[in-house]
């Protein structure tokens, strides 16, 4: 490639930029203690009573240096990892499932159309949406990650295709909650909310049905108990509002939103992109509270947020911006909005959403770069692929990031570009074939049994 090798960058132009104080999300779930704190825990509780009884002075001083050399069943279990790329192919229904650490393709699949990649609830599976064939699918990735107290364990299995199948007409935009898919039809305006196991066994009968009113590009978001739904223009263009509905399907607090296209959660809180700004949902305590915040005037310019995605360790949204710009937004903020400008005009954009402090964006020239999200500046630029024209309508690139690894599809190569994370240092290509389009990076580490 002529690129050089990647290389941090000075701070770009940045407007209003998020202070980073009070943005981590309380109780970010499997966080894992500190190995050396574990280790003191239980020996000094062994040895403590001893030494005070037979060690004096110089003698118990050694004691305590000794100890963080001790085993200990905290730290006796080595941490192991697994990520995997799950790659669906632009022109036919092939998938893909590739290991990013060594470069292996682990398994390759059939399905009846072209592919949208999603990423699931858990983690576990890939959400395949098959809009020519009126179809939803679930790629099991292999890798199964449970959290405990003070550690996490894995377990690593074959990847594969499940069988089970959701039928609707034209699946589009896919979002999840705790444990639930919400899946939105847009050639009837249906959106179909299911617990993602149940899926994976089979079982698609237990069914949260809501009717829109009629067939749009719409999205549905699960928020607590209740399912934020995109509200249908005459025209059956883009959306105008979002409302949120219970059970008895009566619905409360709509927001307006023209031109309504992008929806992500972070935490508590659950967004859409709109043309004045962003529509937000957020699950308080004791109540929903339901806020507009519009874009400042001084960075609006006509452009609007098109793509959303959150973070799970902090309170933040990443988008899209217009052509040549992504924004970080800070959900409980007025001013919480900061434009990064980007060196050229974008073709694909992605967030580490674990924690959500990283983002990565390929320009059409080929050129990917690293964002710190939190203080809204690239750190980090390097050539990825060949150049590809934003506004034509062949197959682009699409990116994704998880762990240690963000994966860039390359159509026109027919393979797919790993680098690392922190500094986009090339990893491997994994040749493929054909036209590997979209993709997802999904797996983790922890203590196999």
């Amino acid at each position: 490639m002529p690129w050089p090798n990647a290389a941090p960058v000075p701070a770009a132009n940045a407007q209003n930029v998020i202070p980073t104080t009070d943005r981590r999300m309380p109780d970010i779930p499997n966080a894992i203690p500190n190995s050396n704190m574990i280790r003191y825990n239980i020996v000094l509780i062994v040895v403590f009573p001893l030494g005070i009884q037979v060690m004096r002075g110089a003698a118990f001083a050694l004691l305590l240096l000794l100890l963080p050399s001790l085993p200990s069943p905290a730290t006796g279990q080595a941490s192991v990892a697994a990520w995997r790329g799950v790659v669906a192919d632009h022109a036919t229904g092939r998938l893909w499932i590739v290991d990013l650490a060594t470069g292996r393709i682990l398994a390759t699949e059939e399905l009846r159309a072209s592919a949208r990649l999603h990423r699931g609830a858990s983690g576990r599976y890939v959400v395949a949406t098959l809009p020519s064939a009126d179809e939803v699918r679930l790629v099991d990735s292999g890798v199964v990650l449970e959290g405990h107290d003070d550690h996490r364990d894995i377990a690593i299995g074959a990847p594969r295709l499940l069988r089970p199948a959701l039928s609707g007409r034209k699946p589009s935009h896919i979002s999840t909650g705790h444990r639930d898919i919400a899946v939105f039809f847009d050639g009837d305006g249906m959106a179909v909310v299911l617990d993602e196991d149940a899926f994976a066994r089979g079982d698609v009968s237990r069914q949260w049905r809501v009717a829109s009113g009629a067939p749009h590009h719409g999205a549905a978001v699960p928020v607590g108990r209740q399912l934020a739904i995109s509200v249908p223009t005459p025209s059956q263009a883009l959306p105008d509002a979002v409302v949120l509905r219970d059970r008895t399907d009566q619905p409360k607090h709509r927001l307006e939103c023209p031109k309504l296209h992008g929806e992500a959660r972070s935490g508590a809180h659950v967004a859409f992109g709109c043309a004045d700004g962003i529509a937000v949902y957020e699950q308080r305590r004791v109540r929903l509270a339901a806020v507009k915040l519009a874009y400042p005037p001084d960075i609006a310019d006509g452009r609007k947020v098109r793509w959303l995605d959150g973070a799970l360790g902090y309170s933040l949204f990443f988008g899209d911006f217009g052509p040549r710009a992504v924004v970080s937004i800070d959900p409980g903020r007025v001013d919480g909005f900061a434009v990064i400008d980007l060196p050229g005009r974008r073709i694909a954009q992605t967030l580490l959403h674990d924690p959500g402090d990283t983002a990565f964006v390929l320009m059409e020239s080929g050129e990917l770069v690293r964002i710190d999200t939190l203080n809204a500046r690239i750190t980090h630029r390097t050539g990825a692929t060949g150049r590809y024209a934003a506004n034509d309508d062949t197959a682009r690139p699409r990116l994704s990031a998880a762990g240690p690894f963000v994966a860039v599809s390359d159509p026109a190569a027919g393979e797919i570009v790993v680098l690392d994370a922190t500094t986009l240092a090339e990893r491997r290509r994994i040749r493929l074939g054909g036209t590997p389009f979209d993709i997802v990076v999904t797996g983790g580490s922890g203590r196999s049994h």
